[in-house]
């Protein structure tokens, strides 16, 4: 909370300073005029300001022409020369060193400084340490009603508006927009349509007001020091209770600290004599190689500086050198461990031994006696522990576990293609054009039916598939060049859930290409959202700030009858509110954006609010064919909706992404990864895997989702409103009907299929779970497709996993572990069952 000094200085920042040069009102060269507009500034910046006989407001940028009398033409600025006169005041009446509005009891006779009672007692100011004080009268039982009417003024209130001067302000204009004081002819012209009232009136009630806060202040304000003082007592208790307990604890900390430098003593003079026959043994040797290393540096010297002298010189000193390069040669220098490993056991020993008694001094619940009574034990009456049996212990342990980490490393790295013969298998996302709607990666190795961030680079859909996630294409380009086009929608929004909140769902956006990569990052685009306190729903321009706000509430109905207006004479897009004929929002065409003739509309999962988006130009509509999953478009493709309207069939348009299986002969591997969402917002997100000969003659479902057919379902469907699904094979492949067992909140899973066409068997791995089938007809062939649909908002992403990386334990290991611990639990729950039927018929008997 701010103090009283702190208000006051923003009051003085904001109405007795000149908003241009910042410079306090007066009655000199800053005196305060008031424009026509209601701002005011001082009289030398608005001299400053005038060119050609105009004037520019700095504030709103409206235009003034000026007569001959120049700025002498706009009245003076009376109100706020009487709230700087106020508020002048009110920093003579408040103490000159905390700033707060309280009682002036002490005036400094030197320096003029006012103090109230607590700042005279601390003497916070520093240059009135050695001043004289004197001491003001007041009155203690002053009322806050006295107090405010000694700010009142006597200065004529009068209207300074041009044509209006000599005009008393007898009212006040209660409008959100205006809230000011206004004369008679104010209340026939400007605001003739506005709630006013009589000045003296709201001045009246709004002086109530205030009193009343005021007073309920100054009471809670006694409280406070009522209640500081109560904490100030219980502030000196326990300082006072810390010091006391702390002598204590220093005492205690003596005698340990004294204790501990005898014991440590004790320890360091029992192997003094050892440490320094070991540093005398170091230094011999250290004493030895340096000088070693002298003498041999310089005798190389001298042979060096000796093959460069002529033949007498070099021969006449030859063989002394020799002999010592010879003698120097022959030494044979090895490093041995020093043998101080006993000595530093030995000190070690002593030292856990010195740290355990240390730690039983720190535990809290050990008074000194007993601290005494166990620090005196001495090491030598302690029994030797029995060190064999430990170390023959430890050898079993590690080598047990050097076995078993051994075997397992084997066996996880071994390769299932290294254990049988498999075929070399090729697998790839195929870029066809009917079955590749799906966000694929520049590597080729992972698509998904959503654009995926940590992919990287990624191609959505293709020239003739077109593709925006969750949203449509509009049938046509427009035109950002040569000519004007004036779009128009109409967005309806039901059903807005409190989920919806801070969250952004719908977008209108302008792209350069029908191909959408993930993000629009070369175009532009809106969106609509709801703001984060739930109240109102938002238009973000591209720029991503708030353009237009309406206010709405949860579960209610919106219309927005929006105008995209295509200007090229003055290059910029308008989106206008079509019934108030308002311009919400202006974006500017760059040469950057001049390309951008695409037009789309995304509209985000039906959970957040219901969408429905109509063209009304004509010949403008929705293009069917890049339509994404989620999106409903009606027969004559006008309306776009994230919903299916009642009496209408749902969507019967999937996406569809193919992976293409080449050269499956005798024995083929299939691995790939799928993550999916577990928890979904809609019971249509489901997806299907089909297989299918390259023809389609031949096409069988292997896998799809369903709604978990468990009690557990309905508990998440009421506690997070969203549907769990799980997995479940073809009835016709495999016999077990059941829902695949799926952890709830996995959402990536492991799939491999082992095809093996001698047996004619195949293998479908989820996981830890394998399931066994014969093999479907589609497998026969060399070359099939192994084909994805995804339906309504379901996002689905698959990875290709590589042949090679595809471990044996997998099939081996995983099931049989998988298996065992099942039948390992079925045990368990009966020898539990009958372990409490005997405990029940014992109690009976016992009764």
């Amino acid at each position: 909370m701010a103090t009283g000094g702190k208000i006051l200085t923003e009051l003085q920042d904001e109405f007795c300073e000149c908003p241009i040069c910042t410079e306090e009102y007066d009655e000199d060269k800053h005196v305060p005029r008031v424009l026509p507009c209601q701002h005011s500034f001082c009289t030398e910046c608005l001299t400053k300001g005038v060119k050609r006989n105009k004037l520019v407001c700095s504030m709103c940028k409206k235009s003034y022409n000026l007569k001959e009398k120049g700025i002498e033409i706009f009245p003076k600025d009376l109100t706020r020369r009487n709230l700087k006169d106020i508020l002048g005041r009110l920093t003579v009446n408040s103490c000159t060193v905390c700033r707060r509005l309280e009682s002036v009891r002490f005036t400094c006779t030197v320096c003029k400084s006012n103090l109230c009672k607590a700042c005279y007692k601390v003497r916070k100011s520093s240059e009135c340490k050695t001043h004289l004080f004197k001491e003001v009268q007041c009155d203690d039982n002053e009322t806050p009603d006295s107090s405010l009417d000694s700010l009142e003024t006597n200065d004529k209130n009068i209207c300074t508006i041009q044509g209006h001067e000599h005009n008393k302000l007898k009212f006040y204009c209660k409008n959100k927009q205006c809230r000011k004081s206004i004369c008679s002819n104010c209340t026939t012209k400007e605001h003739k349509h506005h709630d006013w009232e009589e000045l003296d009136v709201v001045y009246s009630k709004q002086k109530d007001i205030l009193l009343g806060r005021l007073s309920t202040t100054r009471k809670k304000l006694e409280a406070a020091i009522k209640v500081k003082s109560l904490y100030d007592d219980d502030l000196d208790q326990v300082v006072k209770n810390l010091n006391l307990e702390t002598e204590k604890i220093n005492q205690q900390k003596q005698q340990g600290i004294d204790f501990l430098n005898q014991e440590s003593e004790r320890i360091c003079d029992m192997h003094k004599d050892n440490v320094e026959k070991a540093v005398g043994n170091l230094n011999k040797k250290l004493h030895f190689l340096q000088s070693y290393i002298e003498n041999a540096k310089e005798c190389c010297s001298i042979s060096e500086q000796l093959l460069k002298e002529n033949e007498a010189s070099f021969l006449a000193v030859e063989k002394t050198i020799s002999n010592k390069l010879e003698i120097f040669g022959s030494e044979i220098f090895e490093y041995k461990k020093c043998d101080v490993h006993v000595d530093v056991a030995l000190m070690k020993r002593k030292y856990e031994t010195l740290k355990r008694k240390v730690q039983i001094l720190k535990r809290p619940n050990c008074t000194c006696n007993n601290v005494v009574t166990l620090t005196f034990k001495r090491d030598d009456e302690k029994e030797k522990e029995p060190t064999a049996s430990f170390l023959l212990k430890m050898v079993a342990y590690i080598a047990v576990f050097l076995f078993i980490f051994r075997e397992y490393k084997t066996w996880w790295n071994l390769p299932f293609c290294d254990m049988e013969i498999c075929d070399d298998t090729t697998l790839l996302f195929t870029n066809s054009t009917n079955h590749s709607s799906f966000c694929r990666s520049v590597d080729g190795v992972g698509a998904g039916s959503f654009p995926v961030k940590i992919v990287g680079n990624q191609t959505c859909g293709d020239k003739e598939s077109l593709f925006v996630y969750r949203g449509v294409f509009l049938n046509q380009t427009v035109s950002l060049i040569g000519r004007y086009d004036m779009l128009k929608f109409y967005i309806r929004l039901s059903d807005i859930s409190v989920s919806s909140i801070g969250k952004t769902f719908l977008k209108i956006g302008f792209s350069p290409s029908s191909i959408y990569s993930g993000t629009n990052e070369d175009g532009f685009e809106w969106g609509i959202r709801r703001s984060s306190d739930g109240e109102w729903i938002e238009l973000l321009n591209p720029n991503n700030s708030v353009s237009a706000r309406v206010s709405v509430a949860t579960n209610a109905h919106l219309v927005l009858n929006y105008g995209i207006h295509l200007d090229n004479s003055t290059k910029t897009i308008k989106i206008v509110n079509r019934q108030s004929k308002k311009v919400l929002d202006t974006f500017y065409i760059t040469d950057k954006y001049s390309r951008c003739n695409t037009m789309f509309f995304q509209l985000y999962e039906k959970s957040l609010a219901k969408i429905s988006v109509k063209s009304l130009s004509k010949g403008v509509s929705f293009n069917p064919d890049s339509t994404y999953s989620s999106i409903y478009i009606s027969r004559d493709n006008k309306t776009a909706r994230n919903y299916v309207p009642v009496g209408e069939s749902s969507i019967t348009k999937p996406l569809i992404q193919d992976i293409e299986v080449h050269n499956c002969t005798r024995l083929c591997v299939i691995p790939f990864t799928m993550w999916y969402p577990v928890l979904v917002s809609d019971i249509d997100d489901v997806f299907h895997l089909y297989i299918s000969s390259f023809d389609h003659s031949n096409e069988e479902l292997l896998l799809s989702t369903l709604e978990c057919n468990i009690f557990i379902s309905s508990v998440v469907e009421y506690i997070f409103s969203s549907h769990p699904k799980c997995l479940s094979p073809s009835l016709h492949l495999h016999e077990d009907s059941s829902i695949l067992p799926n952890h709830l909140f996995r959402q990536m899973q492991n799939f491999a299929l082992i095809i093996d066409k001698e047996k004619e068997t195949t293998i479908l791995r989820i996981n830890f779970h394998k399931y066994t089938f014969p093999t479907p007809v589609p497998f026969h062939q060399k070359d099939f497709i192994l084909r994805f649909e995804v339906y309504n908002a379901m996002d689905l992403y698959l990875k290709i996993d590589h042949i090679k990386d595809f471990p044996y334990i997998n099939i081996v290991l995983y099931p049989f572990l998988n298996q065992g611990l099942l039948v390992i639990f079925n045990y368990f729950i009966y020898i539990s069952l009958l372990l409490s039927i005997i405990y029940c018929h014992y109690l009976l008997v016992q009764d």
